[in-house]
């Protein structure tokens, strides 16, 4: 499953782009080449070793960007700027699956995002 979503970095500038929703990350991530146009200088972050995707470990660097999906405000999330340009974006658990409820529509390939607080009781209604 895949969500869009608008990613700031420093200044104005951001991107839009696909992230693959994975519940296993603690942390979302982003390629190398996203650094750039965020304007984030990726040494600037802590260095961290990556694993879990490819064959082979990598570093990544700690850094916070803003987030927003849809029509929701912009919120912070702790990211990792992966040293490599092949890896794909991933939607990970902090900063994020604590704010909104995820649902997939496997059959409809659709993915929905309801805010946690204000969707509350549609949100319990699933799982009665």
């Amino acid at each position: 499953p895949a969500l869009e979503a608008e990613v700031f970095g420093r200044g104005k500038g951001g991107i839009r782009a696909l992230f693959l929703i994975d519940s296993g990350a603690s942390v979302s991530l982003l390629p190398s080449g996203d650094a750039g146009v965020l304007r984030i200088r990726m040494d600037g972050g802590k260095k961290t070793i990556v694993r879990g995707i490819g064959d082979s470990p990598f570093f990544g660097y700690a850094h916070t960007v803003r987030f927003r999906f849809d029509s929701y405000p912009t919120f912070r999330v702790p990211v990792l700027v992966a040293d490599r340009p092949d890896v794909p974006r991933i939607l990970g658990r902090e900063g994020v699956f604590s704010r909104f409820g995820i649902v997939f529509d496997e059959p409809m390939r659709r993915t929905a995002l309801l805010d946690s607080k204000k969707n509350r009781k549609t949100l319990d209604s699933v799982f009665r």
